[in-house]
C-alpha cells in the first residue's frame, strides 16, 4: 500500500507542477473547466470519484454530487469553498492539494458553484 501511496502523490505531484494560476489576461475559466482541469483527476469528471488515481489513495476522494444528500439535502456552500481553497480547512491528512495557494478567491467560488450545480442536476434528474 505504501508503494500506492507513493505513486499516487508523485502522479498528483506532476499534475500541481503543470497547474499554474491562470493569468488575468487570459479568457476566465466556467467553475466546469476550472473543476475540470483542477479536481477532475481525483473527482472525476462527473464528481463521483472512481478515477485509476484516486483508487491510489488510501482514503478514497468523495462522491462530490452528493455533498448535499449526505447533509440532508443542504449544501454547505462556505465549507465546502473553504475545502476546495484548502488554506483554512483542515480535512483529514491533506491528500487534496491546497488550491488556494493557485487558484483565486473568484476561481475558488466558481468550482463551489459548479459543485452546488451538480447537487441540482441530480435533484431534477430523480424520479
Amino acid at each position: 500500500m505504501r508503494r500506492a501511496k507513493t505513486l499516487a502523490w508523485l502522479t498528483l505531484s506532476s499534475a500541481l507542477v503543470a497547474a499554474r494560476p491562470i493569468a488575468a489576461e487570459e479568457a476566465p475559466l466556467s467553475g466546469k473547466q476550472l473543476y475540470q482541469q483542477y479536481c477532475a483527476s481525483c473527482h472525476g469528471l462527473d464528481g463521483r470519484a472512481g478515477t485509476r488515481l484516486a483508487k491510489l489513495f488510501e482514503r478514497q476522494p468523495p462522491d462530490l454530487t452528493r455533498i448535499a444528500v449526505r447533509r440532508g439535502g443542504w449544501f454547505p456552500e462556505v465549507l465546502v469553498k473553504e475545502i476546495v481553497d484548502g488554506r483554512f480547512a483542515a480535512h483529514g491528512d491533506r491528500q487534496m492539494p491546497v488550491w488556494g495557494e493557485i487558484l483565486s478567491s473568484d476561481q475558488v467560488m466558481l468550482i463551489t458553484e459548479h459543485l452546488y450545480r451538480i447537487q441540482d442536476d441530480l435533484k431534477s434528474a430523480a424520479p
